[in-house]
């Protein structure tokens, strides 16, 4: 249900401010796996906030409010599709007449913007956000091309990962 996947820019400033509210406090995405990964448990009250697929409207609608409230975010970006001016061929949720900023892909400038603030990580989501399970030689070629990109022109290295579509198989962990 795309009721699940997206909510309207004020009722996410207000989930965000009720969690602030109730003393959570927000953490990015890398400092929680650092944490993790040395065997530290998180703070009872933390979360993070990550996008995938690399919308638009993370640009125009909620970096203003991770900005207002100085929350992080971390941004899974499917790097082929940066600087399209095309709806993302996997998007199952824009309607045609839908405002352009609701489905089109950020460009490279936008996120550097984004990155730029400090509050913003970008994170790999593939180079193409294909399901990949069963096709580990072509994940790991698809894998490969969004690091360049990343590392490329984000300075970005090494990277988050999500699989595109939260689909996943021992395969593609091993690769």
């Amino acid at each position: 249900d795309v009721h699940l996947l997206n909510v309207t820019p004020i009722r996410f400033e207000q989930q965000l401010a009720g969690l602030l509210e109730l003393g959570f406090r927000p953490w990015s995405l890398v400092r929680a796996v650092q944490a993790l990964t040395r065997g530290e448990d998180l703070p009872r009250r933390s979360f993070v906030v990550v996008f995938d697929d690399g919308y638009a409207n993370v640009f125009h609608h909620a970096w203003p409010i991770l900005q207002r409230l100085q929350i992080p975010a971390t941004l899974f970006l499917p790097t082929a599709y940066l600087d399209s001016r095309e709806r993302l061929p996997f998007d199952t949720v824009a309607r045609l007449g839908d405002p352009e900023e609701l489905w089109r892909p950020l460009t490279t400038e936008q996120c550097r913007e984004m990155q730029a603030s400090g509050l913003i990580d970008l994170g790999s989501h593939t180079h193409t956000h294909d399901d990949f399970r069963g096709r580990p030689e072509a994940f790991a070629q698809d894998l490969q091309r969004s690091l360049e990109i990343l590392a490329e022109r984000f300075d970005v290295a090494p990277a988050s990962f999500a699989f595109p579509f939260g689909y996943v198989d021992d395969q593609l962990v091993a690769v």
